[in-house]
């Protein structure tokens, strides 16, 4: 289902429907828990020409890895093409990353945004991939940038991201989750490792970064030019809907 809604200073098309009873339903899986429920991911592909998705992701357990289950809503486009980029913005990045969105429209971001964003990382995980600092030093992805393994990524602090065109800063000039194609940015990679790596092995499970890039290393990742990318549009799709608390009773939506 298609809404409406304002987005700050923004009017957005969501995509929705009945979150409850998606996951209520992935809940009778064979030998589903409710601990693993925790970490459910649902996608829900629309039969639509539509390009447009949003996700809908869930918290409220504190700690470093986005702990909640997600429901990815979005069109299947017109093409597979477009299928994939959606699949990949939506369900991969925002519904198992907990990635923020990189592109940004023309307005600065509020302090109060700010707040936010800083808060839910600090208390639950989300949003590893932007920041508010042009400080390379203490920005989130400062490893990458002194690190000459990376070099050929063209990492930096770039303006615009979380929708904002200003105050708020993402790793690279493309991503999947700015324009919806060439790749995952390291930073973002370095999200979906840690936590992969934290539900497989336990919240024990301690970080390295030289195992981190050793991994990441022997991927094959495509490639896509800088100016390239330039010639991309933003994806049509809307900032995540936040929901705290546990899913089966009544989370709280936060705006």
């Amino acid at each position: 289902m298609f809404t409406s809604e304002w987005s700050g200073f923004l009017r957005v098309d969501y995509i929705g429907g009945d979150n409850t009873k998606c996951l209520n339903y992935a809940s009778h899986i064979e030998g589903m828990s409710d601990a693993r429920m925790n970490n459910v991911g649902v996608i829900v592909i629309l039969n639509s020409a539509r390009h447009s998705g949003t996700c809908h992701m869930y918290y409220g357990i504190p700690g470093d890895y986005a702990i909640g289950p997600s429901v990815s809503y979005f069109s299947c486009g017109t093409s597979p093409e477009q299928t994939a980029e959606l699949l990949h913005h939506e369900a991969g990045g925002h519904g198992f990353a907990k990635l923020a969105d990189e592109y940004q429209y023309d307005a600065p971001i509020p302090q109060e945004q700010i707040t936010y964003y800083q808060t839910i990382y600090a208390n639950y995980g989300l949003y590893k991939n932007v920041d508010f600092t042009t400080d390379p030093k203490t920005v989130k992805w400062s490893r990458f940038l002194s690190d000459s393994r990376y070099a050929a990524e063209e990492l930096g602090i770039y303006e615009g991201a979380c929708t904002y065109a200003t105050g708020a800063y993402r790793p690279t000039e493309n991503s999947i989750m700015r324009y919806g194609t060439g790749e995952f940015n390291a930073p973002s990679r370095e999200a979906i490792y840690y936590r992969l790596f934290k539900l497989a092995n336990g919240a024990t499970w301690q970080y390295d970064y030289e195992a981190f890039v050793k991994w990441d290393q022997t991927r094959q990742r495509p490639t896509q030019s800088k100016a390239a990318a330039l010639l991309q549009q933003p994806l049509s799709t809307t900032p995540p809907v936040l929901y705290k608390g546990y899913w089966r009773n009544g989370a709280l939506r936060l705006e």
